[in-house]
């Protein structure tokens, strides 16, 4: 790839290993998801002790994930999809989070044996690189702790080599990072973009590497060239700075393209800039990841296109693969599973309404009525190939059609759906 890199190199203390965004977190220590509410005739509940029907030898489930949860818009989405799935198993269960103290490989370490011995018996984890997950496998084998990865492509072959024979690791659950900056770049080109900013996560990251992959063929191919970088942005006033040094330095800069963020809010930080030093509205953004304040972006028309959506589908299928192995105390099909999920698009404010009333709002991905197919506690003949599918077919078509008519407040057995309500 074609690159001229500015000095800039903005070093940062990480609060969470996601392919999304960093924040305050709540409290210390083992912080626990939101507690079921105890609801009265519950089908298949006896004796006062609560079920929610299904396969009655499923133990209790405790999935712990080494992230701290907050209040964000995509974060309660994401996570109260995964905790709606896991309060709603035939006896109940809890998501409980934990950083371990940031979001270096040895702090998410730490986490992981704080939620081992917290009780969880399913870990959840998206790694800062490929090699901490030699110890992630040796910690969750110890203690007999069935575990997964999300959100990252495991590539380096000798970590794969020692993973993949653990009977404990039940597979991934990953973005088609490999095409994303691609098709976000051809689309900055067809609009006659030439000269480009990058903002990305840091270059060890296994996200980073497939889509600055892609990016590579895109800038051979449409005949791009990325003048300027910055990476590992926290803060909306560093992805701000980032934007004024890009502007000051190439001022006929024709867009940014943003690969990757760690924060939260960089678009604030980015709109603000491009307000000040592109009032006409001449540069836009090509963006991966639907991060807060998109929105606000795309109402001013600085976004291009946007492609993102996957931290709830990859979340949602990981859960649901890893409650299937832990009731079934076994992997589903005998072998690990690598499953891939698609991006959804977003190129207007109506995708992005329907998306945010589907996706980030007071609707799940699915119902659980809908997610006890893919439940082996209450669907025996689900197969593995049946979790691919649920994967592969995710989409904002598939979902609108599907929950056309469905409306708030949606029911469980034991735990109600509780999604993000607009302040």
């Amino acid at each position: 790839m074609k690159k001229k890199s500015l000095a800039f190199v903005l070093c940062v203390v990480l609060m969470m290993s996601l392919p999304v965004g960093c924040g305050q977190k709540k409290e210390a220590g083992v912080q626990k998801g939101p507690q079921n509410v105890q609801k009265e005739n519950v089908p298949g509940s006896t004796g006062g002790t609560e079920t929610g029907g299904g396969n009655s030898d499923v133990p209790y489930i405790k999935l712990g994930i080494p992230m701290a949860r907050f209040e964000s818009r995509n974060m309660v989405t994401m996570l109260t999809n995964a905790e709606y799935i896991v309060g709603n198993m035939p006896n109940g269960g809890e998501m409980y989070y934990e950083t371990g103290g940031g979001a270096d490989a040895d702090s998410i370490l730490t986490a992981i044996e704080k939620l081992i011995a917290a009780g969880c018996n399913g870990i959840l984890v998206s790694p800062v690189n490929d090699s901490m997950l030699i110890k992630t496998s040796q910690i969750c084998e110890k203690a007999g702790v069935y575990w997964g990865v999300v959100w990252r492509e495991v590539i380096d072959p000798e970590v794969c080599e020692v993973i993949y024979k653990s009977p404990y690791f039940i597979g991934t659950v990953t973005q088609d990072d490999k095409n994303v900056c691609y098709e976000v770049a051809q689309e900055m080109a067809d609009y006659g973009m030439k000269k480009i900013g990058l903002i990305s996560l840091d270059k060890s990251n296994t996200a980073t590497i497939r889509r600055e992959e892609g990016l590579d063929r895109a800038v051979e191919e449409f005949g791009l060239e990325i003048v300027a970088e910055a990476r590992d942005l926290a803060q909306a006033a560093d992805a701000a700075q980032a934007v004024e040094s890009f502007i000051t330095a190439y001022p006929d800069l024709d867009g940014i393209l943003i690969a990757g963020s760690m924060g939260y809010n960089l678009l604030s930080g980015i709109t603000s800039a491009l307000d000040q030093y592109d009032p006409e509205g001449h540069m836009k953004l090509g963006v991966v990841d639907f991060l807060d304040g998109l929105d606000t972006a795309m109402a001013k028309d600085r976004v291009l296109v946007s492609k993102g959506g996957i931290w709830i589908s990859s979340l949602n299928t990981l859960t649901t693969l890893m409650v299937n192995t832990i009731s079934e105390n076994g992997l589903m099909g005998g072998e690990q599973l690598d499953i891939k999920v698609p991006f959804i698009t977003i190129k207007d404010m109506d995708d992005l309404k329907d998306y945010y009333y589907y996706f980030e709002g007071e609707l799940p991905w699915y119902t659980f009525e809908e997610e006890e197919h893919y439940l082996s506690a209450y669907n025996p003949d689900v197969s593995a190939d049946d979790i691919v599918n649920m994967a592969a077919t995710f989409s904002l078509e598939e979902v609108a059609k599907r929950h056309a008519d469905l409306k708030p407040p949606v029911p469980g057995p034991i735990k109600d759906y509780e999604g993000y309500v607009e302040p």
